[in-house]
């Protein structure tokens, strides 16, 4: 496919640009936005690396172990859950990960399991930050009435978790986890989900996500309009119509940028 224009799902009279002929299309702006959390608002790996290092040092004091034989142990539980629960929330859960650890070692995991979920946890939170631009974004989207929900696979309590420490509430108009659809992106039921606790349809909405297979294709399956959050602005996607998908490589993007909804639309309605 050919290179991609980024466009914004912001007014043109916010951006300053000319306001587009809206009259076929009944809107000139995204009136929701379905939004990924891990990886899109902040950047994941760091605050796991941290918190995994932490997890396997106390750990490894807890049981004698090593960290030599643990952190390979872990990764193999981890891959045992995935394997028994995959494309559920559950696959996700640290608890059920350090419990498969710690019976591969022949440990009970009836006393250190629990502690060392929350130290995962803990050590988490202690470590996100968000991107540059993402909370101006937000900021500016509740500003316009521009309605956001937070669309994410993983437990439903974790999420709510980071989205306080994150502090977005004040943002967003909902929430949708795995959990509660029942199945991890890009299962339709996410996004179906996601749009009715917004009222809107398909058509009216956009879909941010760092995800090509979870979080732009499972979009485009629903008919919507996609942006592929990636900050390597080099980076090259998968192959979809240009019409549903637009790379954007930094939040800071979205207020410059000239609105499309008009083109970007039609190009739904064609595109298929």
């Amino acid at each position: 496919m050919g290179s991609l224009r980024p466009f914004s799902p912001f007014s043109s009279a916010a951006t300053g640009t000319a306001a587009p002929d809206n009259a076929a299309t009944g809107g000139g702006v995204f009136k929701g936005i379905l939004l990924d959390l891990d990886n899109t608002l902040y950047p994941y790996l760091p605050a796991h690396q941290a918190a995994q290092t932490r997890l396997l040092q106390w750990l490894g004091q807890q049981t004698g172990q090593p960290i030599s034989r643990l952190e390979p142990a872990y990764q193999a539980a981890r891959q045992q859950v995935h394997r028994r629960l995959a494309g559920t929330a559950a696959s996700h859960h640290r608890l059920l990960y350090i419990q498969t650890l710690l019976e591969s070692l022949g440990l009970s995991p009836l006393v250190l399991a629990r502690q060392g979920h929350r130290l995962y946890w803990d050590t988490f939170y202690e470590n996100m930050q968000l991107f540059p631009g993402v909370l101006p974004f937000l900021a500016r989207c509740h500003a316009q009435g521009i309605r956001v929900a937070i669309v994410t696979d993983l437990l439903a309590e974790i999420q709510y978790e980071k989205i306080e420490r994150l502090k977005l509430q004040p943002y967003l108009s909902a929430l949708v986890t795995s959990e509660e659809a029942g199945a991890d992106k890009p299962a339709a039921a996410m996004y179906q989900l996601a749009m009715q606790k917004l009222e809107l349809p398909a058509s009216d909405v956009c879909m941010i996500g760092d995800h090509w297979e979870k979080d732009i294709l499972g979009a485009a399956k629903q008919h919507i309009v996609a942006y592929w959050y990636n900050p390597d602005p080099l980076a090259q996607p998968g192959e979809l119509p240009e019409a549903l998908c637009r790379h954007v490589y930094s939040f800071h993007q979205f207020e410059t940028l000239e609105a499309q909804w008009h083109r970007d639309r039609t190009g739904i309605e064609s595109a298929y």
